[in-house]
């Protein structure tokens, strides 16, 4: 099941603060090298964790993009939001969802915070993309995962998937790499390496059912 942004901003208020939250989680933060397709992995693992208990639900890039779309905001402005340039993609996420409700970024930016800290904190959320890991690291009922696949199958799959040459899909693979590594680095405010992840997964080697039997 994937979270409802839309909803969330509605009844936000009556949700209680992290700090009144006791014994947090479970969350599962699912990282991935450019190239390497977690979405129908998150949506399978959340079909078999919610078998005969709470339903697990799926926050994402993607599910906030779709969410964006259904709260009208400023589309060009949710697109480079994603895109870790010189500003983290939260501030200019706010950007955009200012232009629509006309208020401070400040406060914004604490929305969406919100939206990701309290379905972490409220737990049974899988969280897909690069922040996941960084805003959730030391919650202790967490487990965090990166997906990864050999350098030449991402190149063949992005070179297939967008219809460009190798080389295109090499400079691609590569500045995405580096985005996504300094976008946690910056949420972190730290150096990070793969230590940060509990889980690293193979995609190529590993089947889609053996990766979430693993998890």
């Amino acid at each position: 099941m994937r979270i409802d942004l839309k909803d969330y901003l509605t009844k936000r208020h009556k949700i209680p603060t992290v700090k009144q939250k006791k014994n947090p989680g479970p969350v599962i933060t699912i990282s991935r090298e450019f190239g390497c397709d977690a979405i129908p992995i998150a949506e399978k693992l959340a079909t078999v964790l919610s078998k005969g208990g709470p339903d697990w639900k799926i926050i994402s890039k993607e599910i906030l993009e779709e969410s964006s779309r259904e709260l009208q905001v400023n589309q060009v402005k949710m697109e480079h939001a994603f895109t870790p340039h010189e500003k983290n993609f939260v501030d200019d996420m706010l950007t955009g969802l200012s232009i629509k409700f006309d208020i401070p970024d400040k406060k914004v930016y604490k929305t969406i915070q919100e939206v990701i800290y309290n379905y972490a904190y409220d737990g049974n959320i899988i969280i897909v993309g690069r922040g996941g890991v960084a805003i959730t690291r030391e919650m202790q009922k967490s487990l965090h995962v990166r997906l990864m696949a050999p350098l030449e199958h991402r190149l063949r799959y992005i070179s297939e998937s967008r219809k460009t040459t190798l080389k295109r899909a090499r400079e691609i693979v590569s500045s995405q790499d580096q985005r996504r590594r300094l976008f946690i680095q910056r949420l972190r405010g730290e150096v990070v390496d793969d230590s940060i992840f509990d889980l690293i997964l193979n995609v190529v080697t590993l089947s889609e059912q053996q990766v979430i039997d693993t998890i």
